[in-house]
């Protein structure tokens, strides 16, 4: 990204040196050299005659994007996970059960509700479309 950075803001100096250059010559006699002379620049700056002259670090690069792409993948993860957990809940809250749900990444449905509940939620859940294991958990823990 620095040498992004710094090549834009080449492009940038160039720009700011052209413009001042035409208000020195207003009768446009240099206008063509000057646009030549932009135009060698950023052809220059673009096509670097050395490679050594863009330190961009394309390996960097491709694992920020590969970091980014995980980021993004337990991002969406997660928000399917609470979608999932807030339906489920909803279907418990109908069938007037108190309970609190956690869905775990690794499939499971955990749940806490009361002893005399427990075969009526996991009915519930498994009729709303829940097919993965459902761990019943204490109320205290």
């Amino acid at each position: 990204m620095n040498g992004i950075s710094h090549f834009v803001w080449q492009i940038c100096l160039a720009c700011i040196l052209a413009s001042v250059v035409r208000l020195l010559f207003p009768s446009g006699r240099m206008k063509p050299v000057i646009n030549v002379a932009l135009t060698l620049y950023i052809v220059t700056a673009v096509l670097p005659i050395k490679g050594e002259s863009l330190d961009w670090n394309w390996q960097g690069f491709s694992e920020m994007q590969s970091t980014q792409a995980q980021d993004y993948q337990t991002y969406a993860e997660q928000l399917y996970l609470e979608s999932v957990r807030e339906s489920l809940s909803l279907e418990l809250e109908r069938a007037e059960i108190s309970a609190t749900l956690e869905i775990s990444p690794s499939g499971n449905c955990m749940v806490q509700v009361s002893q005399e509940q427990w075969e009526q939620t996991q009915e519930i859940l498994r009729q709303a479309g829940w097919q993965g294991g459902i761990i019943r958990e204490e109320a205290g823990e």
